[in-house]
């Protein structure tokens, strides 16, 4: 019995001490764009990869394209959009100079997610 109290404590404790995920999803009008014939992708930072690894979609062709992830609560990290999957980041859009552009990360997107209160 001492052993199944042990194995209950662990698994609490296990349970306990993982993140809490959290669905964050990118809209990204195109309307005015040519669309690559890959589309465009959410890429960069530490955990977003390269272009096409992350691919949106836009299942009912109004320009709006999406694309949901999961993130640990409390995420902090950088991304780009992609329109295409370029192996040389050529298809990066080009916010340099921009609020919303970091100079230290390749001109990427920083952004942060709140962590959940219970």
């Amino acid at each position: 019995m001492k052993h199944l109290y042990t194995l209950v404590a662990f698994c609490a404790i296990a349970l306990g001490t993982q993140a809490q995920m959290v669905s964050v999803t990118w809209n990204l009008n195109m309307t005015n764009e040519t669309v690559a014939a890959e589309g465009p992708s959410v890429a960069g930072g530490a955990d977003f990869g390269f272009p096409g690894d992350n691919p949106m979609s836009d299942p009912d062709g109004d320009g709006i394209w999406t694309l949901t992830l999961e993130v640990a609560s409390g995420y902090t990290g950088y991304y780009t959009f992609t329109n295409g999957a370029c192996g040389d980041w050529s298809c990066k859009e080009n916010i340099a100079g921009q609020d919303c552009a970091n100079p230290d990360n390749y001109n990427d997107r920083h952004w942060r997610t709140s962590p959940k209160t219970r």
